[in-house]
């Protein structure tokens, strides 16, 4: 996950990711500032880059992920339940896709909010994965356009 300035919430997104009960995963926080954050847990790597930007904080985490899929959070998101990754694998390896991208659900007001249509869509590929970067603001956050 990366900080870049929301520290705040970063304790419960921390929490959230090590209280799954999926068998073997790593957390890595990667930021651009000095972090206060207990590393007694050997699934947690902090990784600090002071001055480095957004999309190279994403390319240095990638660099420190040991694991074949890499996840990427926001330090204001977090997993709901402990069974999140786990699930998440499932869909994974039913599918046997190389990338995953979930809907992202915002509590604001005390509501639920779903972002996104709940429509099927189809696979991402060469040919239209533009037009997600359009349509799915979480897509467009990991090549920050």
């Amino acid at each position: 996950m990366v900080t870049a300035g929301a520290e705040a919430n970063l304790k419960q997104c921390v929490a959230s990711c090590l209280d799954q009960d999926y068998a073997t995963y790593e957390v890595i926080v990667i930021s651009n500032r000095a972090l206060v954050l207990s590393q007694a847990d050997p699934r947690l790597k902090v990784i600090v880059r002071p001055g480095m930007a957004l999309a190279d904080l994403r390319s240095a985490g990638v660099q420190a992920a040991t694991a074949p899929y890499v996840m990427f959070l926001e330090a204001a998101d977090f997993l709901v339940g402990t069974t999140a990754l786990t699930t998440l694998m499932a869909h994974v390896a039913e599918h046997q896709s190389d990338l995953l991208m979930t809907n992202a659900v915002f509590a604001q007001d005390d509501k639920l909010i779903y972002p996104h249509p709940k429509a099927p869509t189809d696979p991402v590929t060469a040919n239209n994965y533009l037009l997600y970067a359009r349509a799915y603001e979480g897509f467009r956050h990991l090549g920050e356009t």
